[in-house]
């Protein structure tokens, strides 16, 4: 069933891609990266559905409507009889590369090779993994009673890659998929950030080149800054609570 959901969404993702949506050639790396970002809005949204009407969340379930989907999308091409012209240049080109070795780069700097669990606070641990953990346990969404504050779209998207991946790598290197997935997040945004720079200036590559890798460097000090900011803060909170009940 894994490797039948994932050739169905390939399937759903290429169709998707392929389907007319205006006669003028548009770019390639700006659509794939946001059929990308759409595809894990899409997860959230159907497993919403199912949990509303009772029907389990699982790996079958989503598959089918998958396979739907696709089917829809292929008919639709094959009717028309035309599919969605794109255009990729040089620099098109230049750029995804050198933004495919800086994320490694940070990958190898953050996490070592191979990855090893290495965010700065416990927030990954505590809330992130945890709660994509147990989505991958259950099929049905988590509690909102039991995880207030926790955003839905993370750990819907990592449980599922859980569910996937967790028969082939075993339960105990699932962290590694959650750190690849934290890391293809952060590929979709410099390719976001540079399609949108890029469509705006096309004439100063360099400028906007430059905006997009400050823009992923900014992003990843900027989670080290609140991931430390939480831990003191939540270290502060526990000290004050130790020191007040050791003065009573």
């Amino acid at each position: 069933m894994e490797i039948l959901y994932c050739l169905i969404a390939l399937v759903l993702f290429l169709s998707s891609i392929l389907i007319k949506k205006t006669d003028k050639k548009i770019s390639i790396i700006t659509t794939v990266a946001i059929t990308a970002i759409l595809a894990l809005c899409y997860n959230i949204f159907v497993c919403y559905i199912l949990d509303k009407i009772k029907i389990p969340i699982t790996l079958l379930s989503l598959t089918i409507i998958n396979l739907a989907i696709s089917a829809g999308f292929i008919i639709k091409i094959a009717k028309d009889k035309q599919i969605q012209q794109y255009t990729i240049g040089k620099r098109d080109i230049i750029f995804t590369i050198i933004l495919l070795a800086v994320i490694l780069l940070i990958a190898y700097k953050e996490f070592g090779f191979p990855l090893q669990i290495k965010y700065f606070s416990t927030d990954a641990a505590m809330m992130h993994y945890d709660t994509s953990y147990k989505f991958y346990q259950k099929a049905e969404l988590l509690s909102v009673e039991d995880f207030k504050n926790i955003m839905p779209g993370l750990y819907i998207n990592v449980g599922i890659l859980f569910k996937i991946f967790a028969p082939f790598i075993g339960e105990f290197y699932l962290y590694k998929v959650l750190i690849l997935f934290d890391l293809t997040t952060l590929f979709l945004m410099g390719l976001l950030f540079y399609s949108l720079v890029r469509k705006n200036n096309k004439e100063y590559f360099d400028i906007f080149m430059y905006h997009s890798f400050f823009n992923i460097l900014h992003n990843r000090v900027s989670s080290k800054q609140l991931d430390l900011w939480i831990l003191l803060s939540w270290t502060g909170s526990s000290n004050y609570k130790c020191n007040t009940t050791y003065n009573k």
